[in-house]
């Protein structure tokens, strides 16, 4: 571990720079062109005409689709609705008629008790 240690402060010991050094970084500092004013997204051409026509069209795409996926999902809600009021009104009707056959068959039985 001690070895590894001594390598390692060997290798982060202070050094002076090579001279002419902080002259090299000035002078590349100043042959580098100057940054432009833009923002980054617009120096790329990301706002574009046809970008913004791309985006504009995906939007209005993406919200079509969307209120139309919802008007499909409250038409099948609605549709289930429907159908279990109809299975309800169904229901209702076959327990009357069924009511109303024990009624006749309890009048039947009675008339023909009395002939």
């Amino acid at each position: 571990m001690e070895e590894l240690e001594r390598d390692l402060q060997a290798a982060l010991r202070r050094r002076p720079a090579p001279t002419g050094f902080a002259q090299r970084v000035l002078a590349r500092i100043e042959a580098a062109p100057a940054p432009s004013a833009k923002p980054w997204w617009r120096s790329r051409g990301l706002l574009r005409p046809n970008w913004r026509w791309a985006a504009a069209a995906a939007l209005v795409i993406s919200l079509a689709a969307g209120s139309a996926l919802e008007y499909q999902r409250q038409e099948r809600a609605r549709g289930e609705r429907a159908s279990q009021q109809v299975i309800l009104a169904l229901e209702i009707t076959g327990s009357a008629l069924r009511a109303v056959r024990s009624q006749i068959a309890r009048t039947a039985r009675a008339q023909g008790g009395e002939r």
